[in-house]
């Protein structure tokens, strides 16, 4: 969690910290908003999630509460809010993934500057993936064919994961020799993308041969 620098921030209400990071897999994120004096200019708090790169409800469940002042417990010398989010745990690899939690003045719903002033009365979220969505390779690196072969199969393996769907490009590539296979004279080139669906852990690529004349 990030702490927040006091300047700029709000004189009523703010959140403790303004990032958090939770594991996919604890299914949900509590925040703490602060209440910073007993007198304070609105009595009735807004607290919602906005979706960034995070979005409701695949990633989270949006969540919207209008708190009042008096639901504050007193923790030290501070009177503190928990609000809470649930967050969905799927079996689907993702990249890290963002959203907001922002407060707003219930009283101004529809305004277009309802979000509270102060840089710390919208914090973010970062949920990470614990799912891992495995590496790429080749099943063997060194594969010898007849020089009558019509066709080359090759396996490609996912190792390591099989969370998600990832993809990879294959190509063909020549070596650079007198003796190395040439393109249209021994094999016709390949440029091809290979898709790996969820919890698919291997593949086959193929190789259009031009076979020796017997």
């Amino acid at each position: 969690m990030d702490k927040l620098d006091d300047s700029e921030a709000n004189p009523d209400y703010g959140f403790k910290c303004i990032h958090y990071s939770v594991s996919e897999s604890a299914e949900k994120v509590e925040v703490i908003v602060v209440r910073k004096r007993v007198d304070v200019g609105i009595e009735q708090l807004g607290i919602r999630t906005v979706d960034d790169t995070a979005k409701d409800p695949k990633d989270y469940k949006k969540t919207e509460e209008i708190v009042k002042s008096g639901q504050f417990e007193k923790t030290g010398d501070l009177y503190t809010y928990m609000f809470t989010v649930p967050i969905v745990n799927d079996d689907e690899w993702n990249p890290d993934m963002d959203f907001y939690i922002e407060m707003f003045n219930p009283n101004l719903v529809g305004d277009s500057n309802d979000r509270l002033p102060g840089k710390d009365t919208r914090c973010k979220v970062t949920i990470l993936d614990e799912d891992k969505p495995g590496t790429i390779g080749f099943q063997e690196t060194d594969i010898r064919v007849s020089q009558f072969a019509e066709e080359l199969e090759i396996e490609i393996v996912r190792q390591d994961g099989s969370d998600g769907r990832i993809s990879c490009s294959i190509n063909t590539e020549m070596i650079k020799s007198s003796s190395g296979a040439k393109e249209f004279d021994h094999f016709f080139p390949v440029g091809d993308k290979l898709v790996f669906n969820h919890n698919e852990t291997g593949t086959k690529c193929k190789i259009r041969l031009i076979p020796k004349q017997k």
